[in-house]
């Protein structure tokens, strides 16, 4: 593997990884919040993560 096709490679699984945990932050949250900005998104999926684990 070159290192172009390294780096290519782990930004890709670094993307999937932020991705599907979005998804699944999404679908704990309700998905009712869908059209705000990112940041928003981001500063909620804190508070949305830090709750789910005191759930358990």
């Amino acid at each position: 593997m070159s290192k172009t096709q390294f780096m290519i490679f782990h930004c890709n699984s670094e993307l999937m990884i932020k991705f599907q945990f979005w998804c699944r932050m999404m679908e704990a949250i309700g998905g009712e919040r869908k059209g705000e900005t990112l940041e928003g998104d981001m500063a909620e999926e804190k508070d949305g993560f830090e709750s789910i684990s005191a759930a358990e």
